[in-house]
């Protein structure tokens, strides 16, 4: 058998190979190692929250159970911007769910009058944080999708008073928080929703939007030289 027709399958192969290679090594810096899972759909922010207030509200309410007796509740929001709303409602589900009868908030503000009529106790309550943030938004590899970091926490003060005077019953807070991110392409459905606090704001990249894509072309350019100069050197 001649030389070269041993020699010419060898070649091919070795070629073949080589391609195979830089292709893996390409898709492996454009989008890195594919999941073996689909990422599942990331939870709103309003979910997020919801989820958040209702554990946080959740612990208040395991702490001063013992001492309603089976007696009503006037709420007493300490302030009544968007997230004392949305704190309150929580708090009228949550109480309400266990079978407390609730009673519309009385006027918010340190030193109102908590007009406990027709109210056993009076639910005094601070929302020490509320917070929901973006710390960080990156790409996993040169050329992908951007991730989104999230970060989001919930602390709630409250205090029980009621009977003669309204003397203080029960003092106690709590407090839950979670992280964890998306990817960028969900952040209009992950952001849904008419409360503010659901868009907390997405952290400018700078100049980075600009160089990067010039980086990555550059890269891809090399790559691309460097595999066909071998090939022409072999």
């Amino acid at each position: 058998m001649p030389v070269h027709s041993r020699v010419f399958p060898v070649y091919c192969h070795r070629h073949r190979a080589r391609a195979a290679a830089f292709v893996a090594f390409v898709a492996f810096v454009v989008g890195g190692i594919p999941s073996a899972h689909a990422d599942e759909p990331a939870r709103t922010n309003l979910e997020v929250m919801t989820d958040l207030s209702r554990a946080t509200v959740g612990q208040l309410y395991a702490g001063f159970a013992s001492k309603l007796a089976g007696r009503s509740v006037r709420l007493k929001p300490y302030a009544t911007n968007e997230e004392y709303q949305f704190v309150t409602n929580v708090f009228t589900r949550v109480l309400a769910q266990q079978g407390v009868t609730v009673y519309p908030p009385v006027a918010a503000g340190p030193g109102a009058a908590a007009d406990s009529a027709g109210a056993g106790w009076v639910l005094e309550y601070q929302v020490m944080s509320f917070t929901l943030s973006y710390p960080k938004i990156y790409r996993a590899h040169l050329i992908g999708g951007k991730r989104v970091k999230r970060r989001a926490d919930v602390h709630i003060l409250g205090t029980l008073s009621g009977g003669a005077g309204g003397a203080v019953a029960w003092v106690g807070d709590a407090s839950q928080e979670a992280s964890d991110q998306f990817s960028f392409d969900e952040l209009g459905r992950v952001e849904e929703g008419t409360f503010q606090f659901t868009r907390p704001g997405v952290p400018s990249s700078g100049w980075g939007k600009y160089v990067e894509p010039v980086v990555v072309t550059g890269i891809i350019v090399g790559l691309v030289y460097l595999f066909f100069s071998n090939q022409s050197d072999s």
